[in-house]
């Protein structure tokens, strides 16, 4: 009968320990990626999402002067392109530019838990859209 020792030294027990840190390593690189794609893609969408809310509102105020009008299309456009993604805040401008400030927080699997890296899983963009131009 081998002991612990005599296991560790052997070459069964290089591999196992050698298998086990590839496979701890594998684990915690494959976690990073898919927290940090998370946050980055989330930052993305979140810009996008912006931006569609944004042209919509500007649109809508080149329709109408009705600033409250364009923040309900805004938002409606927000909805649309993601129902998790928030309108915080909106803005008509006199010379028909209309600006957004959209926030989402990314679904993340640990980052969110960790009270030093939450801010990292909230996005926020802020954009301004001119108005239409009319086509000739």
């Amino acid at each position: 009968m081998t002991s612990f020792g005599d296991l560790h030294r052997d070459e069964r027990g290089i591999v196992v320990n050698f298998l086990v840190k590839v496979i701890l390593g594998l684990v915690v690189a494959g976690t990073l990626l898919i927290e940090g794609g998370s946050i980055m893609f989330t930052k993305l969408r979140v810009q996008d999402v912006a931006e569609s809310a944004a042209t919509a509102g500007a649109t809508q105020l080149g329709k109408s002067p009705d600033c409250s009008a364009a923040g309900e299309v805004a938002t409606i456009a927000a909805h649309d392109k993601d129902a998790r993604a928030r309108l915080r805040s909106y803005q008509c401008h006199r010379d028909g530019r209309f600006t957004v400030v959209v926030t989402k927080r990314a679904e993340t699997l640990y980052v969110h838990m960790l009270g030093f890296l939450d801010d990292y899983t909230r996005s926020e963009a802020q954009v301004t859209a001119d108005p239409p131009t009319a086509n000739v």
